[in-house]
């Protein structure tokens, strides 16, 4: 009997199926060298690599674990402040607090969400994971990273 873990997962319904297919047998949506192959027919890459589509589609198997291990990581560095910020006796602003933490577990969300192919968020408007909007994603993700970066430091410093 083969091990479960030989077999990938559909990226849009998270159905189990054959390796090397090209789309999922219960949803029958495309997925991996299909996709390409028709981004490659219709229209010319826009920015970036083709496996950095794939990534922002959340159809790359790496990317998604990149994804759920900055977010591990960042959502345990939050949990660990609090605790810090909890247990000290210095002035409490917890507004402050608040609100970092807050913008921090949003761009969690939203690199989560980039690697695993669902809308991301920029200002007011929200892009879905198709091929036209890989460039937007992927600024979005820049500034997420960003702010993510300025969220632990504000956090590590103790606010």
């Amino acid at each position: 009997m083969a091990h479960l873990s030989r077999f990938p997962f559909c990226p849009h319904c998270n159905e189990q199926v054959i390796p090397d297919t090209e789309s999922c047998p219960s949803c029958g949506k495309a997925f991996g060298a299909k996709v390409l192959a028709r981004w490659k027919a219709e229209e010319p890459p826009h920015f970036g690599s083709a496996r950095w589509a794939l990534v922002s589609m959340g159809l790359d198997p790496w990317g998604r674990r990149v994804g759920k291990a900055i977010v591990g990581t960042l959502t345990a560095f939050v949990l660990y402040a609090w605790l810090v910020y909890a247990t000290s006796a210095g002035p409490a602003n917890g507004l402050e607090a608040l609100a970092v933490t807050g913008l921090a577990l949003f761009c969690a969300y939203d690199i989560w969400a980039f690697t695993h192919g669902r809308t991301t968020v920029i200002g007011q408007e929200r892009h879905k994971a198709n091929l036209p909007n890989v460039g937007w994603r992927t600024s979005g993700l820049v500034l997420d990273v960003v702010l993510m970066a300025i969220c632990a430091n504000l956090l590590f410093r103790g606010i």
